[in-house]
């Protein structure tokens, strides 16, 4: 699969995510999706037994399964991996599987929208993806991010200390509308690392599926003693290209909205 454009970077650049359609071929997808079901206690042909609006994650239950196999194959994809090293540089960590996160459906059909999100951790020098593996309908329990956020975060952590721990992840600010992705298996976004984010509620009859995979610079521990006035210092792929940007003349353009396929949650 081809690499993120010149375009759809400055759309990331601006808004923190960008999403590329079926950017992962069918056959790993499937086989992700096996995987899943092959390990959980519920069965995908009978959804009257699915626990009411479970929230799952491999990661939270040191599940090894999600760490080898497909999973492991995905997090290696060059449409994951390879976009990583375009944006952050050739000296990034191997490729590691990192998690699947479900969201099963409840009952209760009234519908929820988030109305506030938070950080995994506060490292601003990672690239993170999120890869579905099934369907996700709007009011689907999709991925809710705040557009914008990555930026405000970033001032906030140049006057804070970025080694703090904030509490459940929450910085000290009024949210206001997320935006959910929909899409369909094999579908990609793309995100920021100071995104803020968060899971939707589930409304509908099918299970949300997806996988989070993280890439790292070789120099986590060093990035993390200063906090430059520049947001994209650490990203060495999207300096370079700026570079040369410059030497034609040229600056980055204000991007078009392109295909995100969300919908306000």
């Amino acid at each position: 699969m081809p690499l993120l454009t010149e375009e759809e970077i400055a759309f990331f650049r601006v808004t923190g995510y960008v999403v590329a359609r079926a950017a992962v071929e069918d056959d790993l997808i499937t086989r992700c999706r096996e995987q899943v079901w092959d390990n959980l206690p519920e069965s995908p042909d009978s959804p009257d037994g699915w626990t009411d609006g479970k929230h799952f994650s491999s990661y939270t239950n040191k599940d090894a399964w999600a760490q080898s196999g497909p999973m492991q194959e995905l997090a290696e994809h060059e449409s994951l991996a390879g976009v990583a090293r375009q944006l952050l540089g050739e000296s990034i960590k191997p490729p590691r599987a990192g998690s699947v996160l479900l969201r099963f459906p409840s009952k209760d059909k009234t519908y929820r929208p988030p109305t506030v999100g938070h950080l995994d951790n506060t490292c601003g020098h990672s690239f993170n993806t999120i890869t579905l593996l099934d369907t996700v309908k709007p009011r689907g329990g999709g991925f809710t991010v705040w557009p914008g956020s990555h930026m405000m975060c970033h001032e906030y952590f140049r006057h804070h200390d970025v080694r703090a721990p904030l509490t459940n992840g929450l910085l000290p600010w009024s949210y206001g509308t997320g935006i959910e992705f929909t899409g369909e298996p094999g579908d990609v976004v793309h995100i920021h690392p100071w995104m803020i984010h968060t899971v939707g509620h589930n409304v509908n009859d099918t299970l949300r599926m997806v996988a989070q995979n993280g890439y790292f610079r070789v120099t986590l521990k060093e990035d993390f003693d200063d906090i430059p006035e520049d947001l994209w210092w650490f990203w060495d792929g999207i300096r370079e290209m700026e570079a040369g940007m410059r030497a034609e003349g040229r600056t980055w353009q204000v991007p078009a909205e392109p295909d995100a396929g969300t919908v306000s949650a």
